[in-house]
């Protein structure tokens, strides 16, 4: 009678800690798989691949430090030299490039960035940003006039987020997740 009552107290453990463990599939977290590596222009979606930041460091112009975050989409190959500066790219699709002014060094700042068209060089400001098609016959750039991008940082990932208007009046939305290297092209 004992032994029997053990067991069904047992499996009443075990199913009572089942139930409440969190299935996997359940789990609503946002890793760099399944976040959503795109970038829209007019609801137009590309993927986007390679990403790296260029740092032009700090001057008396400025604030902080300039960071200028360049991704690719998935069409494009960044070629890197042995110092590990971007040295060419093949392929052809778009650029998605923005000049930023960050308080810190080493990578992006988490915090909200806003594009200014004059250039202040303020801290979390964009002076600059567009994208530019690449690898085809008429490669053109086209220029961002307003816009934000929200940057956020957990265990050395960078997470953006960001919606922008072109100066045609494009919209152009940006989500992108991954650990960036930082190159210093002082």
């Amino acid at each position: 009678m004992k032994i029997k009552r053990l067991l069904i107290l047992a499996s009443m453990a075990l199913v009572g800690f089942s139930a409440c463990t969190k299935d996997s599939d359940d789990d609503n977290s946002t890793t760099p798989q399944q976040f959503p590596q795109e970038l829209l222009i007019d609801g137009t979606r590309y993927e986007l691949g390679e990403g790296f930041v260029l740092s032009y460091g700090q001057a008396s112009f400025y604030q902080g430090t300039n960071l200028d975050l360049n991704v690719v989409t998935s069409g494009i190959s960044v070629s890197f030299d042995a110092s590990g500066f971007p040295d060419t790219a093949t392929g052809s699709g778009y650029i998605f490039y923005l000049e930023m002014y960050s308080p810190d060094s080493t990578f992006i700042s988490p915090g909200t960035y806003t594009i200014d068209t004059a250039g202040s060089g303020n801290l979390f400001t964009i002076s600059s940003g567009a994208t530019f098609t690449y690898g085809v016959a008429n490669e053109l750039e086209y220029g961002f006039i307003n816009g934000s991008v929200e940057v956020t940082r957990l265990d050395g990932v960078s997470t953006f987020v960001g919606t922008f208007t072109e100066q045609g009046g494009k919209e152009v939305k940006f989500s992108y997740q991954k650990t960036l290297a930082v190159i210093d092209d002082n």
